[in-house]
This record gives structure tokens, C-alpha cells and sequence, in this order.
């Protein structure tokens, strides 16, 4: 169909107002007013920060994994000690 002329983004044939901004797509008749804007509109803009380090602190979730890790695998070798303590010598 075109683009809008409020924000010049490409409108489709069937809509009535762009769904981008809310300006009316029409002849102007029913027109209504913009739509608020959004926080994309108030959003600062900072240049990229390429070289800059972020120091992640560990979690507590992490520590709580290597903790059940490190319990399956006592688990699984005491399994398997036990097993050979019932068998008895071969």
C-alpha cells in the first residue's frame, strides 16, 4: 500500500491505522491521535562499550550444582563399591 506518513514504515492494504505509531491510514476523516509513546522513545542512547569487562559474580545456584554434581558422583562410585564388596573375589 505504501508508508505511513507519520513514521515511514510500510503499512498493508488492510489496515486501518499503522500499527506502528496509530496514525490513521485512511483519508484523514477518522483520524485519532498518536499513540503514547513508548519507553523506546525515552531510552537514552550511550555509545557501545566495546572494552569494557563485566566481573559476574558467582551465583548460588552454581555452587549448589557443583555440590549435587559432586554428590552423584560419590553416589554412583559408592554403587559401585558396594556392588563389588556383595559379588565377593571372582
Amino acid at each position: 500500500m505504501g508508508d505511513c506518513v507519520n513514521c515511514g514504515r510500510a503499512l498493508d492494504v488492510t489496515w486501518k491505522y499503522c500499527i506502528y505509531c496509530g496514525h490513521s491510514v485512511g483519508d484523514g476523516a477518522s483520524a485519532r491521535p498518536a499513540m503514547l509513546p513508548t519507553a523506546h522513545d525515552f531510552a537514552p542512547e550511550f555509545p557501545p562499550d566495546d572494552d569494557v569487562e563485566v566481573d559476574v559474580p558467582r551465583k548460588r545456584a552454581d555452587v549448589l550444582l557443583i555440590l549435587g554434581v559432586a554428590l552423584g558422583i560419590a553416589g554412583i562410585v559408592l554403587i559401585v563399591y558396594m556392588v563389588a564388596v556383595l559379588r565377593g573375589p571372582v
